[in-house]
């Protein structure tokens, strides 16, 4: 039996607490988690990097890893699904939402309508929100108009000093002079290692990921930790941890990361996110908490990210199709557009005679016509016409 558990929180990689109340009540976590522990750090893989103590950090590429990791790489054999057209779109949009998602991870206070009228407009951010807004933007614009160049110090000093810039008290022109600590409302969370190890520190994490033979998840994974480990600036790690990630994974070739915000993901999980971290920096270099987490909220993402995908590629070759047919105006055909790259799964009259402002009878024969089209099929529920899209 205990080999058995020993296998499963080898692949469900549980901390303490949660492997504890798992176990069968004739067997105590003080006999299970030493065993358990030594048979994770036999398969487990040495980093070369090292935490505040002089000890490498160390991961074990479970099996729920390997599942998670394989999904990513399938995505880079997928490329075909992205249009250039397509890929500029959701691109475009992407970069909006990952500017504000950043930014209210970091407390900012947004939206992202108000964010596009913000950057649209080309005016001054009235505000910090803004200017942090402003910020996430051109620092992802910038690092995907330099994807050629290697990451290095002054690479990632450049990208938090634009994180920072009219954002901070102190913005980010070298690394840390000082000790920081992370605060919550009324604890130190964790301290980070003293400024004058962090230059050391950082010079192993750029050589780790210029020579890194781990997949690039991992090596994403990875960095991204260890450079909220090291917290090497005064301020904006956390968004330059989830810059440098990103820039890994694009550099690796991973054209979908470009069309989805890695910063929207982790503020729909940021309790998981925290509590990875802390899991992981509790665990005595034990960084498979971190990395099944993040593999595992990538993997998800882009499986979520290839049906959207799908989803408008499918929608756009039945516009075409309609369009072919030379039937529908220039107001139907907008409104078809809408319908299928909307969630809306079924119109009324009522419904689309209020979004185009015309006549009820307008807007009965305008569906009518879609539904002979059949794009639409009508039904009635009780005395009124409802008109379901069809999906194919």
């Amino acid at each position: 039996m205990v080999q058995q558990l020993i296998q499963d929180f080898i692949d469900r990689y549980l901390p303490r607490e949660d492997v504890m109340r798992r176990l069968p009540l004739d067997l105590s976590i003080q006999t299970f988690w030493p065993q358990l522990q030594a048979v994770r750090r036999a398969l487990g893989h040495d980093l070369p990097l090292s935490d505040q103590s002089g000890t490498a950090f160390w991961f074990v590429p479970s099996p729920a890893i390997k599942r998670q990791v394989d999904i990513i790489s399938a995505s880079a054999r997928r490329e075909q699904l992205l249009s250039p057209m397509l890929l500029e779109d959701l691109q475009a949009e992407a970069v909006i939402e990952e500017a504000v998602y950043s930014s209210m991870i970091e407390g900012a206070f947004t939206t992202r309508q108000e964010a596009e009228r913000l950057l649209k407009s080309g005016r001054e951010p009235a505000s910090k929100s803004e200017q942090m807004v402003k910020n996430n933007y051109d620092a992802l614009t910038h690092i995907l108009e330099h994807l050629e160049e290697e990451i290095s110090s002054d690479f990632i000093i450049r990208i938090a000093g634009i994180l920072t810039r009219n954002a901070s008290e102190e913005p980010v022109t070298t690394y840390r002079q000082g000790q920081v600590v992370v605060a919550g409302r009324d604890e130190i969370i964790y301290t980070p290692p003293e400024a004058g190890a962090v230059p050391v520190m950082m010079d192993s994490l750029l050589l780790f990921i210029r020579h890194s033979s781990l997949h690039p998840v991992l090596t994403a994974s990875i960095a991204h930790f260890y450079f909220v480990y090291v917290h090497p600036f005064s301020d904006g790690n956390g968004r330059t941890a989830r810059a440098l990630s990103l820039m890994i994974l694009l550099q690796a070739g991973y054209d979908l990361f470009r069309t989805f915000p890695i910063s929207g993901i982790v503020a729909k999980e940021r309790g998981k996110y925290y509590k990875a971290i802390k899991n992981a920096e509790e665990a005595q270099g034990d960084l498979t908490y971190f990395i099944d987490f993040f593999s595992d909220m990538l993997s998800r993402s882009v499986l979520e990210t290839e049906h959207r995908i799908r989803y408008q590629l499918l929608a756009e070759q039945r516009m075409q199709a309609l369009k072919a047919k030379g039937l529908l105006n220039e107001r139907q055909l907008k409104g078809a557009d809408w319908l299928l790259r909307s969630e809306n799964e079924q119109i009324t009259v009522a419904v689309w005679q209020k979004k185009f402002r015309i006549a009820t009878e307008t807007a009965r024969q305008d569906l009518l016509l879609l539904s002979q089209l059949g794009l639409l099929k009508r039904r009635l529920d009780g005395r009124r016409a409802v008109f379901e899209l069809v999906r194919e």
